[in-house]
């Protein structure tokens, strides 16, 4: 249509976290077990780093709603010092201080880049039954790791909206809205319950080219021998 010649385009595939991919299919049969056991959901949860009012008001509900279960939450709030400390006020108000002093039930946790953000995610993200987040780039481990998203709306950035059509269409995601937060507890068991999380898993794994950065990165280094 742009009179573009489809030769000069190079299609990579999805560009992921090159630690995240590793034994992805032993991380997902884990996964699959879990849904069927009876051992408690483990969840990551993250903002965006412009920290838009709305999706840090629905984190903070849904927080507040899932803290009266037993499930584990990883809450990831960037590099803000001032937004970590928002949320630990927060949860004292609702006499959840124990989560202050390591509890293994709810963890903040704040990275001084988004390299140092990765780093923490690949520690847990074996252990990671389903996570939070706008449908930014993180809408790539739903796609193409097989780990269910719940979305975070209203939908902010010209991206979002199309992401979240792309992966709700995949069957990888739902989205959560206000009216959502409050009940997450019986969502998230329903969801497990009736096969819903599993099912988005089984979608998401292996559906696409997960191998982008070394598709990336062998064209570039193809190019830079015909430089030279």
């Amino acid at each position: 249509k742009y009179g573009i010649e489809p030769a000069r385009v190079i299609v990579t595939g999805q560009a992921l976290e090159a630690e995240l991919c590793l034994d992805n299919q032993s991380v997902c049969a884990e996964r699959l077990k879990r849904y069927k056991s009876n051992k408690q959901l483990c969840l990551a949860l993250f903002s965006s780093g412009a920290y838009p009012p709305d999706h840090l008001d629905l984190l903070w509900r849904i927080v507040s709603s899932l803290s009266k279960s037993d499930m584990k939450l990883s809450l990831f709030l960037g590099s803000s010092i001032r937004k970590l400390n928002w949320f630990k006020r927060k949860l004292k108000k609702i006499k959840y201080s124990e989560s202050l002093t390591g509890s293994e039930k709810i963890h903040l946790i704040s990275s001084t880049s988004r390299e140092d953000e990765n780093k923490k995610v690949a520690k847990i993200f074996r252990q990671l039954d389903c996570f939070v987040a706008p449908a930014h780039e993180r809408t790539n481990w739903a796609v193409g790791l097989g780990l269910p998203m719940l979305i975070l709306t209203p939908h902010i950035g010209s991206y979002a909206p199309l992401n979240a059509r792309y992966s709700l269409k995949q069957a990888v995601a739902r989205e959560i809205r206000s009216n959502d937060a409050d009940e997450m507890v019986s969502l998230l068991t329903d969801m497990r319950t009736t096969g819903e999380l599993a099912k988005m898993s089984r979608s998401g794994y292996q559906s696409t080219n997960i191998t982008g950065f070394r598709v990336a990165a062998d064209y570039l280094i193809q190019a830079s021998k015909q430089e030279l």
